[in-house]
């Protein structure tokens, strides 16, 4: 039963919940300013980000979504910001882009989507990035490819990143203080 709750928050319309437990880990966010010098950031710049150490801003594409080139485990991956989905969930090849091989029966997930009901893995993420914010030990479900278009930033996340506005141009993320 906890498993198909979960799945249709996933798939769920815009929410207003912010999810602020999981599993009993806490969740934490830096600047990346405060990061250790040893992650070897990527010299070229992030699409999408003005370059202010609290501030992250996504244009709006013409389809009306926002998406955002983030880092996971300091490996880029392309998501939609889905306030509507409940956890970070990633198709299976950007998780194996992202060094996450969930074991075949770690499929026991029964997960609603727009494709129908499938099984998803769920792990945990050391680092997720986006610009320069970063939140570590997050909840990730990893799903076969063909169950989802993109990779989809959800909520687990976004509530840990701080407070998020959105207007017909861009979304903005300012840093939890």
């Amino acid at each position: 039963m906890r498993d198909i709750f979960i799945g249709a928050i996933l798939v769920a319309i815009v929410s207003a919940a912010m999810v602020n437990h999981l599993d009993g880990r806490a969740t934490e966010i830096v600047s990346a300013q405060q990061a250790p010098a040893e992650m070897d950031k990527p010299e070229t710049p992030k699409t999408g980000f003005d370059g202010h150490a609290d501030i992250v801003r996504i244009p709006r594409r013409a389809n009306g979504h926002y998406y955002a080139d983030i880092q996971l485990n300091r490996r880029s991956v392309e998501v939609l910001v889905d306030t509507g989905a409940s956890i970070l969930a990633l198709r299976d090849s950007d998780a194996a882009a992202a060094g996450l091989y969930p074991a075949h029966r770690d499929f026991v997930h029964s997960i609603s989507t727009a494709n129908g009901t499938t099984k998803a893995a769920k792990m945990m993420v050391d680092e997720v990035e986006i610009g320069p914010l970063i939140v570590r030990n997050t909840e990730v479900f990893i799903l076969p490819d063909e169950s989802l278009s993109i990779s989809l930033l959800g909520m687990n996340v976004l509530s840990e990143l701080g407070s998020i506005t959105f207007d017909q141009s861009e979304l903005v993320i300012k840093r939890a203080l």
